[in-house]
């Protein structure tokens, strides 16, 4: 990445995106919060997106890895319930790269269904890692913290509706059936 990029990503302080109508009950409508993981080697990059979670997002704590070892390990200890609700994940990292991370994930039923905004300076375009259970691919070079917010805001709100949907019916007998 190149210094101008950087600084054009570090000099917009979070006021000067346009508020989002996000209230903490579409967000997390269970007693159950889970963390947000970011995984990012370089800690500019890692404290801009955490303050940005941190604004917009203050009902989920978000945890800094500074690579895929360090965030391999803490899921290792987690129990099911303590997984994150979504993976902010650098593909380039120092050691194992953020696609052999994905690989680790998808490996074991826990982590497989964790969804990831994958953030690259590679041109990965939309190539297809739905597989990976990456919902969006943010280029560092061009992204804004506008398409930042929006996309952690729609991961969450398609997760949350999904679960909040196959709650409402399990309730109603209806799991599986298509009305």
């Amino acid at each position: 990445m190149n210094q101008q990029s950087k600084k054009s990503l570090s000099i917009v302080s979070p006021s000067e995106i346009s508020p989002l109508e996000i209230s903490p009950s579409e967000l997390s409508p269970s007693e159950n919060v889970r963390p947000i993981f970011i995984i990012e080697d370089d800690p500019d990059f890692a404290e801009i997106y955490q303050k940005h979670l941190m604004r917009y997002f203050p009902e989920l704590p978000a945890q800094v890895f500074y690579n895929a070892i360090e965030a391999n390990a803490a899921f290792s200890e987690l129990s099911e319930e303590e997984l994150p609700s979504l993976i902010i994940l650098d593909v380039l990292l120092t050691g194992p790269d953020g696609f052999i991370l994905l690989n680790e994930l998808l490996s074991y039923p826990e982590t497989s269904q964790i969804p990831v905004l994958l953030i690259s300076s590679l041109n990965l375009g939309q190539m297809s890692l739905q597989a990976y259970n990456v919902r969006a691919i943010l280029n560092k070079e061009t992204f804004t913290p506008a398409d930042f917010v929006n996309k952690v805001q729609d991961i969450l709100k398609s997760t949350n509706n999904l679960s909040s949907q196959n709650d409402d019916l399990a309730m109603r007998g209806l799991e599986g059936s298509h009305a």
